[in-house]
C-alpha cells in the first residue's frame, strides 16, 4: 500500500462501502494495481451521501500474484487512462 488518501471524516455509526477497480497489470513481474475507493452510506436511508460528501478514502493497494496467469487489462475512458498511467508510473519505479 503506498498512496493513502483522507478525505472526510467518518462518523461513529456511518456503513462504509468499498469499490475496487484494478488500474494496471504488469505481466512480466505478475503484479496488480487496485484502486479501493471507500465511501460513507447514510444508516437511516440506506443511501449514499452527496456525491461531494461520500467518499472518505482512497487506496491503492499493488499485490505480487502467484499462481494465477494475468490477463493485461486496457483503459476504455479517459479517466480510467488517468489510472492506469498513474499505476503503471508507480509500477515501474
Amino acid at each position: 500500500m503506498d498512496i493513502v488518501r483522507f478525505v472526510t471524516p467518518v462518523r461513529v455509526g456511518d456503513i462504509l462501502e468499498f469499490r475496487a477497480q484494478i488500474t494496471y497489470v504488469d505481466i512480466k513481474n505478475n503484479k496488480v494495481r487496485v484502486r479501493v475507493v471507500c465511501e460513507t452510506v447514510s444508516p437511516t436511508t440506506g443511501k449514499s451521501l452527496t456525491p461531494d460528501e461520500n467518499t472518505s478514502n482512497v487506496f491503492n493497494l499493488s499485490y505480487q500474484v502467484t499462481k494465477i496467469k494475468l490477463k493485461q487489462v486496457l483503459p476504455k475512458t479517459y479517466k480510467q487512462s488517468l489510472l492506469y498511467l498513474q499505476g503503471m508510473r508507480v509500477m515501474n519505479n
